[in-house]
This record gives C-alpha cells, sequence and structure tokens, in this order.
C-alpha cells in the first residue's frame, strides 16, 4: 500500500537515522490501517510491528476492509468500497 512517509527529525548535524525513518513509516501505516479499519467496522485484536490481528461483525465486513487496503487504504473507502 502506498503511503507518505512524514519527515523524521533531524538537523543539518544529525541526520535522520534508517531507524527514524523506518519508525515514522511504521506510524503511518499503522494510522492508515486503523483508519480503513474503523471505516469499514472492523476492530483490531493486537497489533505487533506492523502485523494486525482483526475482527469483524461480519464477512462482508471484513471482505471490505481487506479490499480497501489492497487497493489504497482510506482514498479506497471514501471512493466507494464501503456500500
Amino acid at each position: 500500500m502506498p503511503f507518505c512517509v512524514p519527515r523524521a527529525p533531524s538537523s543539518p548535524t544529525h541526520p535522520p537515522t534508517a531507524q527514524m525513518v523506518a519508525e515514522a513509516s511504521l506510524a503511518v501505516f499503522n494510522a492508515v490501517v486503523r483508519d480503513v479499519l474503523a471505516a469499514c467496522g472492523v476492530y483490531e485484536c493486537q497489533e505487533y510491528e506492523g502485523t494486525f490481528m482483526l475482527a469483524a461483525p461480519s464477512t462482508r465486513a471484513a471482505v471490505e476492509a481487506a479490499l480497501a487496503l489492497q487497493v489504497g487504504g482510506w482514498g479506497a473507502v471514501e471512493g466507494g468500497v464501503r456500500r
């Protein structure tokens, strides 16, 4: 899923490290996933390093969330995957 990486904290004498960029990227990824899940009515049971365990009230909600995440996150939900 494509997403934008926020600028990691840095200064002219201390550029961002790969770890800082990875942590910022993971935070953005997790936020997008959580937004899509909420829009589809799917619940997060557990998350560990970007791996989510989910529960859905119906098969339809689970499929909608999976499709929305596969085709681009929040924009997919806004664009009509949800009915």
